[in-house]
């Protein structure tokens, strides 16, 4: 099993605020959504005096990235052999690991309550249920869950025990002058 689903990995120790200069977003999901939960975000962490790095979760560059980052947040990001061993990395270095997501996506007991999953076929219906729980598992490797309810951060309490935080979404320097 990979290192991040070992459960003798610990959390990763908070740092103190002062020490967060350098923040990796890793990614899984491209357009509007992305420049809310992530551009906009590290846009503002940038105004702040730290430096951020956008990337894809495949991107051949996290590994280094993380290996000098202070913290680490997965967007939208399905679980991989590849992702939990981004996220194993980070733990090995006592970086917090943040899951961030805009949507109920990671509750596969919820299936029952969304209609359009009873109109496709279902072995499609099985695929993206299979996302919800990829979604889930990288979920349950974060030190924090960030949404951008109030609702949906409940939820995630609710079902992981994580600590929570809302960040809603918002609108950049450009947008907002």
């Amino acid at each position: 099993a990979p290192a991040a689903l070992d459960p003798a990995v610990p959390a990763a120790p908070r740092p103190s605020p002062g020490r967060i200069q350098n923040v990796v977003f890793a990614v899984g999901i491209d357009g509007a959504p992305l420049r809310y939960r992530a551009w906009l975000p590290a846009e503002g962490i940038a105004l702040a005096g730290a430096t951020t790095a956008v990337r894809y979760y495949r991107d051949p560059d996290l590994p280094a990235l993380l290996e000098a980052a202070d913290a680490a947040v997965f967007y939208r990001v399905p679980a991989t052999v590849q992702v939990l061993d981004l996220i194993a990395v980070a733990r090995r270095r006592g970086v917090p690991v943040v899951f961030d997501v805009d949507d109920l996506i990671f509750d596969p007991d919820l299936a029952a309550e969304i209609p359009a999953l009873s109109i496709l076929p279902p072995a499609e219906a099985e695929l993206w249920l299979q996302g919800v729980r990829r979604y889930r598992t990288t979920m349950e490797q974060a030190d924090l869950f960030v949404g951008s309810t109030e609702p949906l951060c409940r939820h995630a309490a609710a079902v992981t025990g994580l600590p929570v935080r809302r960040f809603a979404n918002g609108v950049g320097v450009v947008l907002a002058r």
